[in-house]
């Protein structure tokens, strides 16, 4: 029999209001000084825990540890000026120490580590600092992006299978990898989370839902090296087939020098009614980032590519962000491609821009029905010192000299869109390029101070 639960109450109730059993870490033997190590000291107080089930607490103080593996009944609660510090050194992030716990991943080295569990909360106004820095060299990956070491923590969050999961007000920072990554999970509430990452560091994910099921994000803030959200569906990494989907996201202030959301890459199982509203998006490259890809990396595990429908976002304002939106199906490899983007809408969106919107499919394969309303692009400063297109991948198009691009789409409306070009410089060729594009309904377009930009001629379609 299952230790009794600790219920997640989620939505800013405190769980320690419902639990009966609390245990510090300090009756455990933890020093909590941030140079003794406290790695047995907290394990043993989630062993001790898992007895009865209840709440692990930690006082004040800062606690450096390796890798822990959370129990059946262990809830996390960090009281304000604790700190839960991640070791910097690389042998203290070990594997799950049964095949029970491991799951499907041997060796991802998690700071905090779940599988199989009902039932997990961790939450309170302390932090976990990952210590991110000291997994990264003084090289550049590019301009934006720091070169990892060859041994680093993948996660400082890791729950899979997990179901009745919460994320509480806590702050997580300095991540030297993922975030918060949740993998085949349900029943997910997150809400009052910070999460603070240096601009600069790679991999640095805020959230990753990744084949989960109905998931609840509220109150989110982010700044991060990669992508703030990323929904996606690794099934070839969980190793089953799963979807994500259900997925809501309100009232979140989102800052990347990636994606701000980003839907689909990598996976290859369904991602399917995911709703997104109120994000305040600011120093991005892309803020709305939906694709689909068979990519020509193949470590990335994608087969096939995913299927993507049903997915809607309304009330986005987007600040310093290069391009506002890009949607892609795309084949790096031309093998048998499966994926699909369709029933796409995104609504009352005031942009500050420096490139393009892209809505592409490929040749054999059209995105389907993507409905644009309310859109005010102002497009500011110089995208590129020429009017030539880049082909899209799947981290984008660094040259796209239009206002907004569709490529091989079967039922595009756009209705209420003003380009507002008068703060923009450069080469363009155009407002709005289609080419392969059906069914198609525009209503209320309005562009502004395009004559002052240099133009050019479009030259011959491929």
């Amino acid at each position: 029999m299952l230790p009794p639960l600790c219920l997640s109450t989620g939505r800013g109730q405190d769980i320690r209001e419902t639990c009966a059993v609390k245990i510090s870490v300090l009756e455990h033997g933890a020093a909590g000084d941030g140079v003794t190590a406290d790695t047995q000291a907290i394990q043993k107080a989630f062993d001790a825990c898992s007895k009865t089930g209840g709440v692990v607490e930690f006082p004040a103080g800062r606690y450096l540890t390796g890798s822990l593996f959370l129990r059946q009944g262990v809830n996390i609660h960090l009281h304000r000026g604790a700190r839960l510090l991640g070791s910097t050194a690389p042998e203290d992030y070990s594997q799950a120490p049964s095949d029970s716990e491991r799951g499907p991943f041997p060796g991802i080295g998690a700071l905090i580590h779940g599988y199989g569990l009902e039932g997990v909360t961790i939450e309170g106004e302390g932090t976990i600092d990952g210590q991110g820095r000291a997994f990264w060299t003084g090289e550049r990956l590019a301009r934006n992006v720091r070169k990892p070491k060859a041994l680093r923590p993948h996660a400082m969050i890791h729950l899979v299978k997990c179901n009745r999961v919460c994320l509480n007000r806590v702050r997580l920072m300095n991540s030297p990898c993922y975030t918060a990554w949740l993998m085949g999970c349900e029943d997910v509430d997150i809400t009052g989370v910070t999460i603070d990452n240096p601009l600069d560091g790679p991999n640095t994910d805020g959230l990753d839902i990744d084949c989960c099921r109905r998931v609840r994000i509220t109150d989110f803030t982010c700044s991060a090296g990669d992508d703030c959200i990323a929904v996606k569906s690794d099934i070839t990494r969980l190793g089953e087939m799963a979807s994500c989907e259900e997925v809501f996201v309100s009232d979140c202030v989102l800052r990347s020098t990636a994606c701000a959301v980003r839907i689909g890459y990598e996976g290859d199982g369904p991602i399917r009614n995911c709703r997104f509203r109120n994000l305040a998006i600011s120093d991005t490259d892309i803020g709305i980032d939906i694709v689909s890809v068979l990519p020509a990396n193949q470590d990335t595990g994608v087969r096939h590519g995913a299927v993507i429908e049903g997915v809607f976002f309304e009330s986005v304002s987007m600040r310093n962000t290069v391009r506002p939106l890009f949607i892609w199906l795309g084949n790096e490899t031309g093998g048998f491609f499966r994926g699909a983007i369709r029933n796409i809408t995104i609504r009352d969106v005031s942009a500050e821009v420096r490139s393009a919107g892209f809505v592409g499919g490929m040749p054999g394969h059209r995105i389907e029905d993507v409905s644009l309303n309310n859109i005010r692009l102002e497009f500011v400063g110089q995208d590129s010192p020429g009017a030539v297109e880049s082909d899209p991948d799947v981290w984008g198009a660094r040259t796209q000299p239009y206002g907004l691009i569709f490529r091989r789409v079967r039922g595009l409306r756009v209705n209420d869109l003003v380009m507002d070009w008068r703060r923009a410089t450069g080469h363009q060729l155009g407002e709005m390029e289609m080419t392969g594009v059906e069914e198609v309904e525009t209503a209320g377009i309005v562009s502004v101070g395009f004559d002052k930009v240099a133009c050019g001629s479009e030259g011959d379609e491929s």
